[in-house]
């Protein structure tokens, strides 16, 4: 019998898909990419572009109970080659933002009550 994987993580993550807009400051690359899940903390992307552990990336994205669209940075924590095409899935963690950490929140506790 396999035993369940079991996450040792500080924050609860919820799925969310949204789209997201990213560029890269060391090598000002851009681009577009999706996300997987948030937490307060940090979120998932699924991105076609491989980055260092430590790359920091500006992102500029909206989460579904926000009106405008807000930009936070956030620095490569994981990244892991996806099984299937060219993408990679990239762990972030935010940096120094109280208005994500806010936002978030009230998204985690919306999707928890309507669930």
């Amino acid at each position: 019998m396999i035993a369940p994987k079991i996450e040792n993580r500080r924050h609860y993550r919820e799925k969310m898909l949204a789209e997201v807009s990213y560029k890269d400051h060391k090598n000002q690359s851009f681009g577009g990419c999706t996300t997987k899940d948030i937490s307060e903390c940090g979120v998932c992307i699924q991105i076609k572009e491989f980055f260092a552990l430590g790359a920091f990336l500006d992102l500029q994205f909206k989460l579904p109970l926000s009106a405008t669209m807000f930009y936070v940075q956030g620095r490569v924590m994981r990244i892991n080659k996806m099984a299937y095409g060219d993408r990679w899935e990239v762990g972030l963690e935010i940096v120094n933002s109280a208005e994500y950490v806010r936002l978030v929140k009230k998204y985690i506790a919306f999707r928890n009550t309507s669930s």
